[in-house]
């Protein structure tokens, strides 16, 4: 319930910015957005690894990488795509094994973002 409130606020916050200044709402296009939903270390660290390389696409998306921690198995962490699984994998105490996993899942994201962008182009050309 504390992140939905969270949520409208910056919703909120965005709404007061633009009705400030509409030159700048014009100006300023927001093609996509990336939530942080992990709550480990390891799911901290991942995403910190996914976001030190990302180069946001110019397509619209809401990326949303989230995590569910496990004592027995680790750490369950997947990236979803406007509310497709895209990627799954489980997270190891072993930071560089997890690094690798986080720069496979962005091209993995960015790959997906980028054919969904292609597919929804030539939907439009029919």
């Amino acid at each position: 319930m504390k992140a939905m409130l969270a949520w409208f606020d910056w919703l909120f916050l965005a709404c007061c910015l633009v009705h400030a200044n509409p030159a700048v709402a014009q100006q300023e296009e927001f093609t996509g957005l990336v939530i942080d939903q992990t709550i480990s270390k390891f799911g901290h660290d991942f995403y910190d690894f996914f976001m030190a390389e990302w180069e946001p696409p110019n397509d619209a998306y809401i990326l949303t990488i989230k995590e569910r921690p496990s004592v027995v198995l680790g750490s369950l962490i997947w990236i979803e795509i406007d509310d497709i699984v895209i990627y799954e994998s489980l997270l190891t105490p072993k930071i560089s094994a997890n690094e690798e996993k986080a720069q496979d899942a962005r091209n993995f994201a960015l790959e997906y973002i980028n054919y969904r962008g292609k597919a929804l182009q030539e939907l439009d050309l029919y």
